[in-house]
């Protein structure tokens, strides 16, 4: 009866010890990558003329910590994240930021000379915009909300204009991630569209 009992017992164990590796080894749902996009060329708006007005920088762009992560991050609530696993950034969601807003400025104002800090040339002539995002992602309600200070400063004397705050949201059509994402690049054309206004102010011939 013992030695019944005993072979009993270490089946189950065996059992047991195959079900866990199984579920260790087993496949997980591959992960999914996306892009923040631009407005297109077709938005383009007239050119300056060459050497008309001074090259532009862009940049110091910073980003809160919680966003320095490959992963999507939604709102659970006012204190709390999630972090998915399964939908990721296909490139660190800084160089995103940066690369749409340089792209959305080119189109906007017509212009190729808008350079990212800190890899511009050195010019005292160069205006400089800079921003500070401190809120980007997607609310418990689905919104895509961007909140940014920003201000634009002449290079020569380093000193900026007033800051001002940016708050946009845009309402994805669904919630799948990709739609989302469309939305947080919706909040990043209306930002870029409210900096290219300042910037015809400023410098336009």
């Amino acid at each position: 009866m013992m030695t019944r009992f005993s072979s009993t017992r270490k089946l189950l164990w065996l059992f047991l010890l195959l079900w866990i590796v199984a579920g260790c080894t087993g496949t997980s749902p591959p992960s999914t990558f996306y892009l923040l996009s631009a407005v297109p060329e077709s938005a383009r708006s007239m050119e300056f003329a060459s050497g008309a007005a001074p090259p532009i920088v862009l940049g110091p762009v910073t980003l809160p910590a919680y966003l320095d992560r490959t992963q999507i991050v939604t709102r659970a609530g006012d204190s709390e994240l999630h972090i998915d696993e399964f939908h990721r950034w296909g490139e660190p969601l800084k160089d995103a930021v940066y690369r749409v807003l340089q792209e959305n400025l080119s189109v906007m104002l017509g212009r190729a000379d808008i350079y990212t800090y800190p890899q511009a040339p050195r010019t005292i002539e160069a205006v400089q915009v800079i921003i500070d995002v401190i809120r980007f992602d997607i609310e418990a309600g689905g919104d895509a909300v961007l909140v940014a200070f920003w201000s634009i400063a002449n290079e020569r004397d380093g000193f900026p204009s007033e800051k001002r705050k940016a708050v946009h949201r845009a309402t994805p059509p669904s919630s799948a991630p990709r739609d989302r994402v469309q939305a947080q690049s919706q909040t990043l054309t209306a930002l870029s569209q409210e900096i290219a206004a300042a910037l015809r102010a400023k410098v336009s011939p």
